[in-house]
This record gives C-alpha cells, sequence and structure tokens, in this order.
C-alpha cells in the first residue's frame, strides 16, 4: 500500500509537470488556460483519500527487515520532497518575476497553474511521508514488544520445566512415603512417614501454586506490555500531529485532548507503580521470615544427621529424612518468594519507565496546551493534591527500593576483587585530580605570563594596553575554577557511572562552576587593580597602572557590585536548581509548579533589593549620561527613586545605561573593523553622490587626460623615474634578502617564491633586489610561452641558462646547471609553466623539480599570480619545494596615501577638496563635516575599492583628479565602472574571465582548451569584454585583465566561487 501510494504521487507530479509543459507551447492566438484532466483529479483525489493499512509483525526477523525497507523508503520520500521543495521556490521565484515585469496574463495564469500542481504534489507526499514515519513507529513499537515477548517467553519456558521437574520430583516423592508408611509396623516410624508424606504433599502443592501464580503475573506482565507500546506509539504520533499542526483553536483543542489522556495514563501508572513498591516489599518481608524458617530446618536436619553418629537405625534414618523434607519445603517456599520478588522487580522498573515516559511527554505539552487543561495538573483539587502526595511515597519507595539493591549488591560482593578493584579506580581517579589540579594551578600562572609577553609584542595591545591585561586576567580567572570543575569532574563521572542515582549531582557541580566562574568575572572586570593585584597581577607579572581597566569604580563600589552580582547568581542558581531537582525526584506535579514560581517570585524579591541599594547610584548615572537628553526623566527617577515603585523606574533607567554602555563599546570597538570600514565608505561614497546631484554639478567622468602629462608620468604604474616613491614594500625586499643571506652563509635550500596580485609590484620588487646583488651573476627572464611538455621546459631553461645543446633528461640539464658558477636566477611569471588541463602541470613540476635539485648551487627566484599559486597548491601542495615563499600582502590605507602623497609632493601641484566639500545649505549636518572636510574619507574609500593594490589605487587615484586652474588639481569622487550587464552574463563568460584571471594571460585557443568551451564562443567572449574594457590585449594573441576592471571582476569570481584563494 505504502509503495502504490508513493508511486500514485509521483504520477500526478508527473501529469501536473506535464500539462504546465504543454500550456507553455500556448501562443498569442491561443490565450487560454488549460484546465487539468479529469484523470488527474481523480488520481490525486484517489490518493489524498488513501489511510495506510496498519502493519503487523509477525516475527522479529520480518520485522527488522520491514524496518528497513521502511527506512530506506524514508529517505527516498525525503529527497523527493526537497527537490519538488526547490521547484516550487524556483517556480514562486520566476512567477514574482513576471509579476514586476508586468508579464502577460496567459504566462502569469501558467506559472500559477504549475505552482499550484508542485504545491498539491508536496501537500500528497508530505501526507505520505507522515503516514510512512507513523508506519515506522508502529512497526518500531511492535518490534520491541515482540522482543520483550520473545525474552519472557524462554524465561518462563525454562521455568514451567524447572517447576514440572520440581512437581515430578515432589510427587514421587509423596508416593514412596506412601509406599513406606504402608509397610511400617511400628507407630512412630508410621507417625515420621505421615510427617514426611505431608510435607511432600505441601512442597506438591507449593510448586503448583508458585507455578500458578508466576503464569497469572507473566500473563499480566504480557498484557501490559503490549497495551503500553500500542499506546506509546499512538501517543508519539499525536504528539508529532499536534507540533506539526498550524496554529489554530483545532491544534489547542488536540493537544488538550492528548494531555488529559497522557495525565490519567500516568495516574494509573503511578498508583499501579505503588502497589508494585508495596507488593515487593511485603515479598522482602516474607522471604526474610522464610530465610529463618530455612535457617531453623537446616539446624534440625544438621542435629538429625549428628545422631546417626551415637547409634544407626530405622527410626533414626526416618527422621532425618522428615526433617531433609522440611528443609526441601522451606527451600521451594524461599525459591518461590525470591522468583515473585524478582517479577516484581521487573515490574517495578516497567512500571517506573511509564511513569516516567508520561511525565516527560507531560513536560514537553506544556507549551502547546492551553491553561484549563493544566489545571488538571497544577489547579488546587483532591486529584492534583492526591498526585502530589503520591509522587512523595513514590519517591520514598524508590530510595528504600534503590537501598536495599545497592546494600545487597554490596553484601554480594562482599570482599572480593570486583569490589576492590572499583575502589582502586576510583583512589586512582582522586589522586590523578589532586594532581591535575596542583600542576594545573602551578603552571597556570607561568602561561598566561607568557601569554602575557606575546601580547605586549602585538599592535593591538599597545593600542588598548590596559583593555588586554584586563582580558588576561579575566581569562586567568575563569581558568582556575575551570579546571577544578573538569578534575572534580573526572572522579564524578566515574563515580556516577555505578550510581547513576547520583547523576545529579554532576548538574549540580555544573551550576557551581558556573558561580564561580561568575564571581571570578566579576572580580575581575570590576575590583580595581590594586585589590586584585596578590590574585592576578603578580602572577601574570602585570606592572600596570590602577586605572587601566574597563570599569573605574572604586573600590567601595566595586566590591558591592561585586557582592550583588554574587548575590544574584547564588539565587539565580537556587531557583534553577531547587525545582528541576524536585522534578527528577518527584516527578512534575502542583507541589513543584508551586515550587517552581515560588523560585521565580524570590529570585524576582532578591534583583528588586539588589536594584534598590544601587538606586542612589543609579539615579546619579543616569543624570549623567541622559541628563541633557532627557531632562524630565531624569527628574522622574528622582523624585520617585526612593519610593517603593521607585525600583521599577530605577530598573528602566538602568536599562538605559546598559544600552547607551554597549553603544559606546560598539562604537569603540567596531569602528575599525573591515565591515564597518566597507559601510563607511558607501555612505560616504552616496553622499557625495547625492550632493553633487543636488548642485547640478558637471556628471561627466573624470579621465586620466584630464591631469597634466608630467602629473601621469609621475603615477605611470612602477615607473622607472628614482624619484617616484617606490612600490616596494620593505618588508618584502628585507625578506628577500635575508633568504639570500641565509643561503650564502651554507643554507641548503636557496629557493623563493614570490606570490602577489597583478599591480602589486612583483617586477619592480625582483628588479629592486636585482640591482642590490654586486657579488654575483644575476639571469633574469620573464617567461611568456605555456610550456606542456617536459622538453618545452627543458629548452626554456637552456635559453635562459646559454646552453646550446639542450639535453633530453631532466638528470643531465641539473647536472650541466650544477657544473656553472653560483648565481641568481630570476624567473618572472612562472605561472606560465602550467594550464588548468590534464597534463598541465608537467612543465611547472619539471622547472621545480630542477629548482629544487640545484638550489644549493644557485638562488632561484620566482614569481607568480596569487591566483595561480593558489590553484596550484590547491591541486597537489608545491610550497613545500621552496626554501620560502613570501606573500604579498595588501598595502594598506595608510601606505597607499603615503606614497600617493609623496609622487604627489614631486608634482609641484596644490589639491583642492572643494569638489566634496558640504554646501552651506546643509552645513547643519555637523556629523560628516570633518569627513569630508578632509582627505581622510577619500583615501578610506579608495583603500576600499582597490583592496590595497597600489597600481589600481594610482590608476583610479588619476581619475579622481582635473586641472581647475595652472597650480590647483581638483579632487572628485572617482566612479566605479559598472558591471551590472556583465554580471547578467551566463556562467560560462565567467568560466573565461577565470581562466584569464589563474593563467595571467591567455589565447582564445588556450581558453577553449582550458575551460573546454567551443572555441567560436571563447572568440565571442574575448570579444565582448574586450569592446567593454574589461580585458586588454597583451601581445602574442593574448588578453589580459583591463586593470580599469580588475578589482571588480575579482571579488565577483570570488563571491560566486569560480576563482579560489
Amino acid at each position: 500500500m505504502r509503495k502504490i501510494l508513493w508511486i500514485l504521487t509521483l504520477v500526478v507530479v508527473g501529469s501536473a509537470w506535464n500539462l504546465v509543459s504543454a500550456q507553455e507551447t500556448l501562443t498569442e492566438d491561443q490565450p487560454k488556460v488549460e484546465t487539468p484532466s479529469p484523470e488527474v483529479d481523480t488520481l490525486a483525489n484517489t490518493v489524498a483519500d488513501q489511510t495506510p493499512e496498519e502493519l503487523k509483525v509477525e516475527s522479529l526477523d520480518a520485522g527488522r527487515l520491514l524496518k528497513s525497507s521502511i527506512v530506506e523508503d524514508i529517505a527516498k520520500l525525503e529527497e523527493k520532497k526537497a527537490e519538488l521543495e526547490r521547484n516550487v521556490i524556483r517556480e514562486e521565484a520566476k512567477f514574482e518575476l513576471l509579476s514586476e515585469q508586468n508579464g502577460e496574463p496567459v504566462r502569469l495564469a501558467q506559472a500559477k497553474t504549475e505552482i499550484a500542481f508542485l504545491a498539491s504534489g508536496l501537500e500528497l507526499l508530505g501526507a505520505e511521508l507522515g503516514a510512512v514515519k507513523s508506519e515506522l513507529a508502529s512497526v518500531e513499537a511492535q518490534i520491541a514488544t515482540l522482543e520483550n515477548l520473545e525474552g519472557a517467553a524462554k524465561e518462563r519456558e525454562e521455568r514451567e520445566t524447572k517447576a514440572r521437574d520440581a512437581e515430578r520430583d515432589a510427587e514421587n516423592r509423596v508416593e514412596e512415603a506412601l509406599a513406606r508408611e504402608a509397610m511400617a509396623r511400628d507407630a512412630a516410624m508410621r507417625q515420621l512417614l505421615q510427617r514426611e508424606r505431608e510435607l511432600a504433599e505441601e512442597v506438591l502443592a507449593a510448586t503448583r501454586l508458585a507455578n500458578e501464580k508466576i503464569s497469572a503475573l507473566q500473563k499480566l506482565e504480557d498484557s501490559e506490555t503490549e497495551v503500553y507500546s500500542e499506546w506509546k506509539g499512538k501517543i508519539l504520533n499525536g504528539l508529532d500531529e499536534v507540533k506539526e499542526m498550524p496554529p489554530t483553536q483545532a491544534k489547542v483543542d488536540k493537544a488538550d485532548a492528548l494531555f488529559a489522556d497522557v495525565l490519567s495514563r500516568r495516574r494509573v501508572a503511578r498508583e499501579t507503580l505503588l502497589e508494585s513498591f508495596r507488593e515487593w516489599r511485603k515479598l522482602e518481608s516474607e522471604s526474610a521470615t522464610l530465610r529463618e524458617s530455612l535457617n531453623r530446618a537446616t539446624q534440625n536436619l544438621a542435629a538429625e544427621q549428628a545422631r546417626v553418629e551415637e547409634g544407626s537405625s530405622e527410626l533414626i534414618k526416618q527422621r532425618i529424612a522428615v526433617a531433609q523434607a522440611e528443609v526441601d519445603l522451606r527451600v521451594k517456599e524461599l525459591d518461590t518468594a525470591s522468583q515473585m520478588s524478582a517479577f516484581w522487580e521487573r515490574r517495578i522498573s516497567a512500571v517506573n519507565q511509564r511513569a516516567r515516559f508520561y511525565s516527560s511527554t507531560m513536560a514537553d505539552m506544556l507549551d502547546l496546551t492551553s491553561s484549563s487543561a493544566q489545571t488538571g495538573l497544577f489547579g488546587f483539587s483532591d486529584e492534583t493534591f492526591r498526585d502530589a502526595s503520591i509522587s512523595f511515597e513514590i519517591a520514598a519507595e524508590r530510595v528504600l527500593h534503590w537501598g536495599r539493591q545497592r546494600s545487597a549488591e554490596v553484601m554480594e560482593l562482599g570482599f572480593s576483587v570486583d569490589i576492590f578493584t572499583w575502589l582502586f579506580g576510583l583512589a586512582t581517579r582522586i589522586v590523578i585530580f589532586l594532581i591535575l589540579v596542583f600542576v594545573s594551578l602551578k603552571w597556570l600562572s607561568v602561561g598566561f605570563h607568557w601569554l602575557y609577553e606575546r601580547a605586549i609584542r602585538g599592535r593591538t595591545f599597545r593600542r588598548w594596553p590596559g583593555k588586554v591585561a584586563t582580558l588576561l586576567e579575566i581569562a586567568f580567572a575563569l581558568a582556575r575554577p575551570f579546571i577544578i570543575f573538569k578534575a572534580v569532574m573526572y572522579p564524578m563521572q566515574y563515580f556516577t557511572d555505578s550510581f547513576p542515582e547520583f547523576s545529579y549531582a554532576e548538574t549540580v557541580i555544573e551550576w557551581v562552576f558556573v558561580y564561580s566562574a561568575i564571581n571570578a568575572f566579576a572580580r575581575a572586570v570590576f575590583l580595581p587593580r590594586s585589590i586584585r593585584q596578590a590574585e592576578y597581577s603578580i602572577g601574570l607579572g602585570l606592572e600596570l597602572q590602577d586605572n587601566v581597566s574597563w570599569f573605574d569604580l572604586g573600590e567601595e563600589r566595586g566590591r558591592k557590585l561585586v557582592r550583588s552580582a554574587r548575590v544574584v547568581a547564588l539565587f539565580w542558581l537556587l531557583a534553577t536548581l531547587i525545582p528541576a531537582g524536585l522534578r527528577e525526584f518527584l516527578g512534575i506535579s502542583v507541589l513543584t509548579h508551586v515550587v517552581e514560581l515560588s523560585a521565580y517570585l524570590v529570585l524576582a524579591l532578591i534583583v528588586y533589593w539588589v536594584i534598590a541599594t544601587w538606586r542612589n547610584e543609579i539615579a546619579e548615572l543616569f543624570t549623567e549620561i541622559a541628563g541633557p537628553k532627557l531632562p524630565r526623566a531624569v527628574t522622574l527617577v528622582n523624585e520617585h527613586k526612593d519610593r517603593f515603585y521607585g525600583v521599577l523606574i530605577v530598573a528602566a533607567a538602568t536599562v538605559y545605561i546598559v544600552v547607551v554602555e554597549l553603544v559606546r563599546l560598539g562604537r569603540q570597538y567596531l569602528v575599525d573593523t573591515e565591515w564597518y570600514s566597507t559601510v563607511t565608505n558607501f555612505w560616504f561614497r552616496k553622499r557625495i553622490e547625492l550632493q553633487a546631484n543636488e548642485s547640478k554639478s558637471d556628471h561627466r567622468e573624470w579621465q586620466p587626460e584630464d591631469v597634466p602629462t608630467d602629473y601621469r608620468e609621475l603615477f605611470s604604474p612602477f615607473g622607472d623615474c628614482p624619484t617616484q616613491s617606490p612600490v616596494v614594500k620593505e618588508r618584502d625586499l628585507s625578506s628577500l634578502k635575508v633568504a639570500f643571506e641565509d643561503w650564502q652563509s651554507g643554507r641548503e635550500q636557496g629557493s623563493v617564491a614570490l606570490v602577489g596580485e597583478v599591480g602589486m609590484g612583483r617586477s619592480t620588487l625582483t628588479s629592486t633586489f636585482a640591482s642590490s646583488i654586486d657579488s654575483l651573476e644575476v639571469t633574469r627572464l620573464e617567461i611568456s610561452t605555456k610550456s606542456k611538455s617536459k622538453s618545452d621546459t627543458i629548452e626554456e631553461i637552456c635559453t635562459l641558462l646559454g646552453i646550446e645543446e639542450p639535453p633530453s633528461a631532466v638528470e643531465e640539464l641539473v647536472a650541466l646547471i650544477l657544473e656553472m658558477e653560483p648565481r641568481v636566477i630570476i624567473l618572472d611569471d612562472c605561472h606560465h609553466m602550467y594550464m588548468r588541463t590534464i597534463g598541465g602541470f608537467v612543465g611547472l613540476d619539471t622547472l621545480l623539480q630542477v629548482v629544487t635539485l640545484t638550489d644549493s648551487k644557485h638562488f632561484w627566484l620566482l614569481t607568480f599570480n596569487l591566483f595561480a599559486w593558489d590553484y596550484v597548491n590547491r591541486v597537489r601542495s608545491r610550497q613545500h619545494m621552496f626554501g620560502k615563499v613570501i606573500r604579498m600582502e595588501m598595502w594598506s590605507r595608510e601606505e597607499i596615501q603615503k606614497m600617493i602623497e609623496e609622487r604627489h609632493a614631486l608634482s609641484g601641484y596644490e589639491l583642492s577638496y572643494t569638489e566634496m566639500m558640504v554646501d552651506a545649505e546643509i552645513q547643519d549636518q555637523t556629523a560628516y563635516v570633518d569627513v569630508v572636510k578632509t582627505s581622510s574619507g577619500f583615501f578610506k574609500y579608495l583603500h576600499e575599492f582597490s583592496g590595497g593594490n597600489p597600481r589600481l589605487a594610482m590608476l583610479y587615484w588619476l581619475r579622481s583628479l582635473r586641472l581647475r586652474d595652472e597650480t590647483v588639481l581638483e579632487v572628485g569622487l572617482f566612479k566605479r565602472p559598472k558591471t551590472s550587464d556583465m554580471e547578467a552574463r551566463d556562467d560560462g563568460h565567467w568560466f573565461v574571465l577565470t581562466a584569464v584571471a589563474q593563467h595571467g594571460e591567455l589565447s582564445v585557443e588556450e581558453i577553449s582548451e582550458i575551460t573546454n568551451l567551443e572555441r567560436s564562443f571563447c572568440a565571442l567572449a574575448v570579444n565582448y569584454f574586450d569592446s567593454r574594457g574589461v580585458i586588454i590585449a597583451a601581445g602574442k594573441g593574448r588578453v589580459k585583465l583591463a586593470p580599469l576592471y580588475f578589482r571588480q571582476v575579482i571579488r565577483h569570481l570570488k563571491n560566486s566561487n569560480f576563482l579560489y584563494s
């Protein structure tokens, strides 16, 4: 039935899809929308009317196979449902797009029909999925029942076999006693034989009675287990249905009915549990009496057996037989009592599990039910108080039951190896706990002192020394209770594994740790440093002034605030632990509900009292912060703060203070972040553009041609003019020189990979480095050809090094290179040695093999495009083949501004920012005047757009200038190149740009080979981007990204996951 429903659902969805596809062929001459066929409606109604038949599991093996099949069906249905949901979302997006574009009514109707059919199919599939999940729950419940029944059947069969054997033995003894009694001549002998017969008959009767009782009880247990399994499945299914229903009155009504049903069943289960405890205690008492009787019978048997030594006669032997029969009777009675006690033990465990299940289900349903339904549990009535009384009785019985069980287990172990093994494990963990605490606390200050020394060397500590020191003190203060907590939990977990009843102690320990952490945090944050100097700062080696902390509260206020935090945390802890503990111990009832409400009421009163003690301080602080802005609120707080309701007003003032302080801290610690800089730069640009529109200024985009030629030459990318500020970072140049000096001093691996974006100054850096070397010959080559084979690479290297006859093997080339005099070999643009194709890494790997085998004799410097380097190492790491890898980091705003200002200083022109100044009409907007009137805002914007690339920064700097008069250059906001039409192109166009970005320069043929796209398409894409200035010619029939569009293209490729970096 389930598979038929699934197939019908797919048929409905498929018919809907075919119908919508057919409707798409309608033309404008046929503006009508076809309705679904009757067959589709019939199928949909058939599926909707079907209800899954309840599956019956006949055996465990069949049930397990059926469960596995259902699980597979659920996975398939969920996958199909996810696919349909994606289709619905896609079609809804299409419909919204058509609506926004005022599409044709026919197409809008078609889109609505398609969405309706898909939604119908999704609804049917969801219903089928719910039905299959219900079947799974039913099958799981039946499997659990069968497993319980199978185990009980095996145990019952063994018990019945033993009972039949015992009954047969008792019958034989009765027959033997009757036979001996008939043969006896002596009256005393007849009396003994009669007593033996009576005892044998009593054993037989006890055996039959025990078998009947145990059989009846076992049937009762099996029946209750089956009923519970069935109802458990129904309750869980009903709870799932309620949770999935929309928030309507029907949902509340169904939840209330289910809650009432669960409550009534919990009451029955708790009554049964209480009765089971009583029966178990009565059997335990009977067992104790039977043990005494057995001891007396055993002693009597021993006395009779002792008489055999005095003299043996038939009478003495018969007395021994009678005593033995009495011992057998007592053993049988004790064995019956033990079996009955074991049954009630199992029954207590099973019923206790049911009661806990009902209680947990009720707790989960409290948020779904109405207050009227909860009245049956939390209202003040005889029935609810009876529930609370039963909770106490059950809790007491559980404690007694657990105590007797554990004491019996300990007495059974005695002084065995197991008890000593357990005690040894506990003692070992306690010793480890003490060692961990001692060692951790001893070395804790050493570790934080090391962190402190590392922190003071960083830029962050120099900017905020007090804040960093306070953070270290907070971490140090929290580390100690955390270490103690972990150390205590180590032996505690071992203890609770053996005694699960004490698992709540772990929760208590966790909350004690939370309280300790809050206390330590408050002391580290609010107390002056002079007070906590002995506790924290000496251990960390901090020698800072007392005023370098977050809050300057003074000693008195600091101590008061710590006490307040401690009191609130303590009562919050108690208000959480006490109700939770009572729920764990007593279960959910009117008593635990009252205790929970009382706990929160006490907590509220404590918070009220704490705020009352701070009313004067809060009023003063509120007056200081909100005085100029909220004078009436300040007056209200000061006038009413001493009245009983004034605490509420002070509490509102406290909220205001907290919000204001959070805003202040947010401004302080978020202004310097990258995302904030992006947002402010966006606002800066939009505000300038708005002002330009209002002032009706010249909207023509400024071009570098608007700047004098002599000025443009100063900003030509990486010009050779020695007076220009070089585009070289001293850090990168120093790293190169250090690597070279290390190689000269005897280091084996003399190879460096220089990695950076186009425009970061790789060539300039290598030229500067080459000019600084005068002790060795410098050989330099710019690689421009794509080496696809090992032979091509060998020829390229031979051309570089002047080897006339290229060898055929890498080993021969390496031998020739090692015979040369040491030199510095610089290879620019080594990313041309690979292509992103199958077998395209052969040339690069050959080059790196030669470099690796010869860098002990020669110093190699290879430069790579950043994106090519990242891709090559993502495929297979190759950076370990170099002695050092230098990644050229992006320039900071200060470095960009310094470079531009130094070059501008050589020009003799003046700069004017009046183009971006605020008009006189809007001078009241003082929040932005300081930003706009300085060059800081412009250079932030320039840095954010260029991404720290100096070449792009200089390009857009020139596009921001125009000559106002003979000596003044006007600075305006450059316009970002528009890329909206380009971004709308398909993925094929972006694959072309990705290939160009990763390889630096490519021809159309190479792009086609790399992207596996048709050459004609690649040629069209190249022409398209070339016509829009996105790419430019690079020589040899190749193209590269144009600097003007470089940043926008790279950002789009990264955001769209075309490019990895």
